[in-house]
């Protein structure tokens, strides 16, 4: 390819936007995790499948060294396929722990006179 003709598309895609430009690089940020780093998360998915997004998250980081965001998890999980983790007995009794934790703070600072109760079964958004 000559020089002129070079120039002319590099003109023509600053002033039209519609000729892909051939020097300009690949948009979007690197990937966080290599091929190696998503071996290890397939792997503790398969050993860990109770586990929480978090702490995922902090497995990883002591596994391969990088500190990544729950977001960032959860994409990689999608890359590998996996697009939906099922609770298991011990998720819910964790959870358990925390309803109680909650309705001790709720008893403590609230009378019954300051709480409404709503059910979103009927819930509706056109109304109030």
């Amino acid at each position: 390819m000559s020089k002129s003709s070079v120039t002319r598309i590099i003109n023509i895609y600053e002033k039209w936007v519609c000729v892909t430009n051939p020097y300009k690089g690949i948009s979007g940020r690197r990937k966080l995790f290599s091929r190696n780093d998503m071996y290890i998360l397939q792997n503790l998915i398969r050993d860990k499948v109770n586990w929480y997004l978090d702490e995922l998250v902090s497995e990883m980081e002591n596994l391969t060294g990088k500190r990544a965001s729950i977001v960032t998890l959860w994409r990689s999980l999608h890359y590998l396929g996996i697009t939906r983790k099922k609770l298991q007995k011990e998720a819910y009794e964790r959870s358990e722990i925390m309803r109680a934790h909650y309705l001790g703070i709720i008893g403590e600072h609230y009378t019954p006179n300051q709480l409404i109760f709503i059910d979103e079964s009927a819930k509706d958004e056109r109304s109030l």
